[in-house]
């Protein structure tokens, strides 16, 4: 019996050594050495220790999985707010304060300097993912505005075979909230996943002319051929890429009366879908008329917008994420930008970064999305 429990205590002694000498690592910073950016990263106090993961949980699938599935499901209350574009497409923006009340209140001083945190959830999400949720709590307890954009198909009908967004689409949304909140409210865009590649998209498009302040983009795929490959990989492929097919058709299945109009919808070859890359290739990249779908992804990625960047963006991203890729991070493009900072950590999964012995609370990647805003804030007043 002695010699179990010294066995139990040394294997213990093991895990405890593993965790704290490899587990934890710094936060690896890339940048651009100018004032702006070394005042913000001096500011940050989650960059200037390493990140501990929960001891427990530091396995790249279970941070994902857990982040998704296991957290506690916490109650937003939305306002919702119906936003139709010119073409007739809907989609819901949902706030976390009355948007009528609002109007009222930015007759206030205070009110009208509160500053506006803009979200764009991952694939087929919104407002009503858990990750999102919990985001959108830390926001308002750190006392931001916040409203999160939904995408075409996710909450309301489609009027159109278009699903999702893109650039443009965001382009329109973000001054249609610039509008409601006023001219003085610090606006700020966070995107995940899927998320931050349309953001980044619409800040290298838009460059100085946007009014967010700064944004963020966490765990971006950047590449999405790149991206989709990594999906293909033995368990990927039985995990994440079924959850997000499924998703992607289920919503296809819920709009056949628009889609079954279309001469490029195929019913046979839809309902054979078994993967990411072979939705893009059957429904996706008809929409917007690509010949092939490494085409559409190439123009749907968002790295070559980096560069274009004009206002304060940092970049999060986990090395061992399981769906965007260390091998897809441009980390040169992103450092070359003067307005760009790159945060890397050893571990986190995908959108997850848990953290603390019994992990309910907000995230690492959550408190440092705040530190962050301040930063910012601080050093642009």
């Amino acid at each position: 019996m002695v010699g179990v429990t010294l066995i139990l205590v040394a294997l213990l002694l093991l895990y405890l050594l593993y965790y704290w000498f490899v587990v934890c690592q710094p936060v690896n910073l890339h940048f651009a050495e100018t004032t702006n950016n070394k005042s913000i990263i001096d500011s940050i106090a989650n960059f200037k220790q390493s990140f501990r993961p929960t001891i427990w949980c530091f396995n790249t699938h279970l941070q994902t999985i857990y982040n998704v599935l296991l957290r506690p499901n916490i109650i937003v209350d939305y306002f919702s707010e119906l936003f139709v574009f010119n073409c007739g497409g809907e989609i819901l923006l949902d706030w976390v304060e009355d948007p009528a009340l609002m109007a009222q209140k930015n007759k206030d001083v205070e009110e009208q300097d509160k500053s506006t945190v803009v979200v764009l959830s991952g694939v087929c999400g919104g407002s009503q993912e858990i990750e999102i949720k919990h985001f959108v709590a830390v926001c308002k307890k750190a006392g931001h505005r916040v409203v999160v954009v939904n995408y075409r198909g996710a909450q309301t009908r489609l009027k159109t075979e278009r699903f999702g967004l893109d650039e443009n689409d965001l382009e329109v949304v973000i001054n249609h909230i610039r509008k409601s909140v006023g001219q003085r409210s610090h606006m700020i865009g966070v995107g995940f996943s899927l998320g931050s590649n349309i953001l980044v998209r619409y800040l290298g498009k838009a460059g100085k002319n946007t009014p967010l302040s700064c944004c963020m983009s966490i765990s971006n795929p950047y590449n999405l051929n790149t991206a989709t490959k990594m999906l293909r990989n033995p368990v990927a492929s039985k995990v994440y890429d079924k959850v997000f097919t499924t998703k992607r058709k289920d919503m296809v299945m819920r709009h056949l009366d628009i889609y079954s109009k279309s001469p490029d919808f195929d019913i046979k070859k839809f309902e054979s879908i078994s993967s990411t890359r072979e939705f893009d290739d059957v429904i996706s990249r008809f929409i917007v008329k690509y010949d092939n779908v490494d085409d559409f992804y190439n123009f749907s990625s968002c790295e070559s917008y980096i560069p274009k960047i004009q206002v304060p963006t940092l970049f999060l991203n986990s090395l061992d994420d399981p769906i965007s890729s260390q091998e897809s991070i441009p980390t040169q493009l992103i450092k070359n930008n003067t307005h760009c900072i790159l945060a890397t950590t050893a571990r986190g999964g995908h959108v997850a970064w848990i953290e603390g012995m019994v992990p309910t609370g907000p995230s690492w990647m959550e408190h440092t999305c705040m530190q962050y805003i301040q930063a910012v804030i601080n050093t642009t007043n």
